[in-house]
């Protein structure tokens, strides 16, 4: 499927009034109850109110809105893999609130998988395909509200090293954004989101042995110094 036409598909999408509308997935068995939700969306909340208010902010907390409405344990992954990329970002001396923001909504195309689909957990060739699509959906929602986000978020599955890298395809980036801080943002976003989903979900990427460290080096190859370096600081463990 074109880009033009997933985004003429996805046209109007955000600008739903009934999230009710729209199937977010399930692939996220966690051990968290209401208490760690709260805490979790207490730590997102200040760190929200760390940065100046823009029209930017509201654009995120409606997606986060949604995402909560639709599936918890997933918006649960979000506010993890947010918080843990801003942490990063002040590791790596990047952009804080563009790598807070990336990584809370990486994950905003799923709004638009099919929830048939999302409930799966032993996919077939076929259903691969379909929901490798996600980070296209994420570009086009997010596009016009936080381009650099929209970037950022359809690159993030392009480093796997264990399955061929998607999308295969990516529309040019514009003259006044820089790719290299896109290409860096995303590959951190990569290794993070990996490693929650690795350590939260109950399926087979959850390790008996909690290896974890190995695991994701398996999983991102050429991105060994930069896991290392995060495990070092404590930023994963």
């Amino acid at each position: 499927m074109g880009f033009r036409l997933l985004k003429r598909c996805l046209s109007g999408l955000c600008k739903l009034q009934n999230t009710h509308d729209i199937c977010i997935p399930n692939p996220y068995i966690l051990a968290f109850h209401h208490s760690s939700m709260q805490s979790l969306e207490h730590i997102i909340d200040e760190r929200i109110k760390s940065f100046p208010v823009t029209t930017e902010t509201g654009k995120l907390m409606m997606f986060l809105e949604k995402i909560k409405e639709k599936h918890k344990p997933t918006y649960l992954h979000s506010l993890r893999v947010g918080m843990k990329c801003m942490d990063a970002a002040s590791l790596l001396e990047y952009n804080e609130k563009e790598m807070f923001d990336a990584g809370l909504l990486h994950d905003v195309g799923k709004l638009a998988v099919p929830v048939e689909l999302l409930k799966k957990t032993n996919f077939t060739k076929e259903d691969h395909k379909a929901m490798d699509i996600h980070p296209v959906y994420s570009y086009h929602i997010l596009l016009n509200e936080l381009p650099l986000t929209a970037e950022v978020a359809l690159r993030h599955h392009r480093y796997e090293s264990k399955k061929k890298p998607y999308p295969q395809k990516l529309p040019a980036v514009r003259r006044d954004m820089d790719l290299t801080k896109i290409c860096a943002y995303a590959r951190l976003l990569s290794v993070i989101d990996c490693y929650d989903a690795m350590t939260t979900r109950h399926d087979n990427h959850q390790l008996e042995g909690h290896n974890y460290r190995d695991a994701l080096m398996a999983e991102r190859k050429g991105m060994e110094g930069l896991i290392e370096r995060l495990f070092e600081a404590k930023i994963l463990a």
